[in-house]
């Protein structure tokens, strides 16, 4: 049995390609660039998966190209591709991809994001409720949320605190050429508009933050997807938006992750791996009046055991090689001749 693992970038020396590429961008579009911090995850990950492979004795070979496209399967092999999906599992293979959360992978059978198992099933939602010790998994909440809070961390670079005038809910903008839409319940600038209209009537402010890559250089001339008419435009830091919004709104962006670490009420227009513990998920006009933030609850315990659940078991931390390595024997003992 062999691993071939499809790399995430053309070079095999992933420290060297993704430095040199993030300093041309550096160059190109100044302090708005910075992605040093996912990039050093991709590394942590793939290195420590063929450190791990090296130490297990299981022979392996890197493969540059195959990237966002779902791998066939291949007799003898365990397949690992990355940032790709499928309708279902494919026999032997694997996906990799980062979560909402940085230095976490999906490594999963068929894809990242809205297109993972759990964003297409409730059973590690369910398993979380019924097998994760609730007082381990808040301490971890409390801990986890906390480190995310003060050092603002985020899988982009942020900038800048937001100083409301009044009340305001916040909306994520994302982007319409981005997959992950594929899985939306509705039309996003329908989606927003109704929010603005929703709020104007309770004199709430809707703040909107467009997606970073319009304003990184990444194709932003494609986006289709824009602000609503009357909205308050906002490149602030994502956790100083979210962190006095009265609500934050997404179509399925791993914003709304992130809102859960403020314990916000998150409402989502769309499929993603953490809508079972969101206020609301909304599929039409009618869902979305009936959603009252001041009526809400933060269900700190529900919460609590899913995210422990998906960072603790679901997802590949990058950083921990022993989490690696269960990953990777898992894929071994699950092999299918």
């Amino acid at each position: 049995m062999k691993f071939k693992i499809i790399w995430p970038k053309k070079e095999i020396d992933l420290e060297t390609a993704l430095s040199g590429e993030r300093q041309k961008k550096l160059k190109r579009l100044g302090k708005h660039y910075n992605s040093k911090i996912e990039d050093y995850s991709l590394s942590s990950l793939y290195n420590n998966i063929v450190e791990v492979l090296k130490e297990e004795g299981v022979d392996y070979e890197i493969v540059t190209s195959g990237r966002f496209v779902a791998p066939n399967s291949e007799g003898g092999k365990i397949v690992l591709g990355y940032h790709c999906f499928s309708d279902s599992p494919i026999k032997n293979v694997w996906m990799l991809h980062t979560s909402a959360s940085v230095g976490y992978f999906h490594w999963d059978r068929i894809g990242y994001s809205s297109f993972s198992e759990p964003a297409k099933s409730k059973k590690f939602f369910e398993e979380s409720q019924k097998t994760i010790d609730t007082d381990v998994a808040v301490s971890w909440f409390n801990e986890y949320s906390q480190s995310v809070k003060e050092n603002s961390i985020s899988r982009c670079a942020q900038y800048g605190k937001y100083h409301a005038k009044r009340d305001y809910v916040f909306i994520a903008g994302q982007l319409s050429y981005d997959s992950v839409l594929r899985r939306k319940n509705l039309d996003p600038n329908s989606y927003y508009t109704k929010i603005l209209e929703k709020y104007a009537r309770e004199n709430i402010d809707v703040v909107f933050k467009r997606h970073p890559a319009e304003f990184t250089g990444v194709a932003p001339k494609h986006n289709n997807i824009k602000p609503p008419k009357g909205c308050i435009e906002s490149k602030a830091d994502i956790h100083s938006l979210i962190e006095n919004a009265k609500a934050v709104f997404v179509i399925n962006s791993g914003v709304g992750m992130e809102a859960l670490w403020h314990e916000k009420p998150v409402v989502v227009g769309g499929s993603c791996d953490y809508k079972y513990v969101v206020a609301k998920e909304v599929f039409g006009e009618e869902c979305l009046k009936e959603f009252k933030h001041d009526k809400f609850r933060f269900d700190k315990e529900k919460v609590s055991k899913y995210l422990y659940h998906l960072h603790n078991n679901v997802y590949a931390n990058c950083y921990d090689k022993e989490n690696i390595r269960k990953k990777i024997h898992h894929a071994i003992c699950t092999y299918e001749k």
